[in-house]
């Protein structure tokens, strides 16, 4: 596969390289509902980490993180779609189905009976969904930033209109991938200070910016994400019944949920804890992946 995205690949590898030093290992599988093929990063050895990323986005945004993580097997699925795994022929009618059915066709083709899962974003709506109606199937639970489609959440309005068909495809011809839109796409999200202060992690935003010019990550995550109805959303019932550990690390100025929203959320959740990041934004462990790192080992250790 490395004739696939070779631009994309290099600005990757780089990324990694600066964070842990050397590329992570990396394989493909095929998913037993969907019949996709996701590729798969990982890094490390000991107890399996199953990482989920938001979107748009793809596993290597968790770099930063995992450079600063020791004593686990990290395991970093691009979500179909995302980065070099395989999208499906037109986006699922219903979305909260074909998540935690992506998430449990992984879990399987993966081994893993059971999983401890990192997620952020739209990967942390897909870990509560699955934890709600396949709860035996997920241990513990960190979360990064405000999850998509809990009570509370809100979708910023530039976000609203790039899901709408008609309004997606005017809005990335104005804004082609570029340094300059990569920086504001996270000024959007809550990541003013860090981009102030020129403190994003080495090589960030440049792969993003590559992952977006590269793939079909950014078109196919707002194709989904326009199929989304309020029936997809998670209810405060459902997050009531949860009994599997869980914790958020959650930025202050995440544009999707500030602080209000995190601490109703984690009060929601049964013995739920959180860590609050002063200036964080929507992806807080890049604004302290140290911290962030220090956050998954207590949780999954505990």
């Amino acid at each position: 596969m490395d004739d696939v995205a070779p631009a994309y690949r290099e600005a990757e590898r780089r990324f990694w390289t600066a964070h842990v030093g050397e590329a992570p290992g990396e394989h493909y599988l095929t998913l037993a509902t969907a019949g996709l093929r996701v590729r798969v990063l990982e890094h490390g050895a000991g107890p399996a980490l199953l990482f989920l990323h938001g979107g748009p986005n793809a596993a290597s945004t968790w770099a930063p993180l995992v450079g600063h993580l020791s004593g686990f097997r990290c395991l970093m699925p691009d979500r179909p779609g995302c980065g070099l795994s395989e999208a499906p022929d037109r986006p699922p009618r219903r979305v909260r189905p074909f998540v935690v059915q992506v998430l449990l066709d992984i879990l399987d083709a993966l081994d893993l009976e059971e999983a401890c899962i990192v997620a952020s974003s739209f990967g942390s709506y897909a870990a509560l969904a699955t934890a709600v109606e396949q709860p035996a199937r997920i241990a513990r639970m960190v979360h990064f930033g405000c999850p998509a489609l809990v009570p509370g959440s809100r979708t910023p309005f530039r976000f609203v209109l790039q899901s709408l068909p008609g309004m997606r495809a005017l809005l990335l011809k104005l804004e082609p991938p570029s340094d300059e839109t990569t920086r504001k796409s996270f000024l959007r999200i809550g990541h003013a200070a860090l981009l102030d202060e020129d403190a994003a992690p080495e090589g960030f935003l440049h792969w993003y910016t590559q992952l977006l010019r590269h793939t079909q990550t950014r078109e196919n995550d707002l194709a989904l994400f326009g199929q989304i109805r309020p029936r997809d959303a998670l209810s405060r019932e459902e997050l009531r019944r949860l009994e599997i550990p869980t914790s958020f690390f959650w930025g202050a100025a995440d544009s999707f949920g500030g602080v209000s929203v995190a601490r109703s959320l984690t009060e929601l959740i049964p013995g739920a804890s959180l860590e609050m990041v002063d200036r964080g934004g929507h992806l807080p462990w890049i604004d302290d992946p140290r911290r962030a790192a220090q956050q998954v080992s207590t949780a999954m250790k505990t």
